[in-house]
C-alpha cells in the first residue's frame, strides 16, 4: 500500500500495489500526456509518499477500502464511487 500526502501534510491518494516499483515509475517517469486525468491532476500535488507492506492482497484490498472510507483522501475518492466500495 501506499499514501501520498500534499505539502501540508494532508492524505491526497491511497493505493495498493503489487508491483510497488513499478507503480511509482508510472506515475513519476512517463511523460504526463501519458498519465490518465486523475494522475495527471495529482502528481503536481504530491509531496511525500508513505509506504506499508502487508502479508497479503486480501489484507492490503481491506486495509486500503478501510482507510479511504475513514480518510477520504481527495483524489481517491474522485476514483472511486461509493457503490463500488466494499463493505464486509
Amino acid at each position: 500500500m501506499y499514501s501520498f500526502f500534499d505539502v501540508r501534510g494532508k492524505l491526497i491518494y491511497i493505493g495498493k500495489s503489487v508491483r510497488l516499483r513499478q507503480r511509482m515509475l508510472s506515475y513519476f517517469s512517463t511523460s504526463r500526456a501519458a498519465l490518465d486525468y486523475r494522475a495527471q491532476r495529482m502528481t503536481p500535488g504530491i509531496d511525500r509518499a508513505e509506504f506499508r507492506k502487508t502479508p497479503s492482497e486480501l489484507l492490503a484490498l481491506l486495509l486500503e477500502d478501510h482507510l479511504i472510507k475513514r480518510r477520504n483522501p481527495v483524489h481517491t475518492s474522485d476514483s472511486r464511487s461509493t457503490n463500488a466500495t466494499s463493505t464486509f
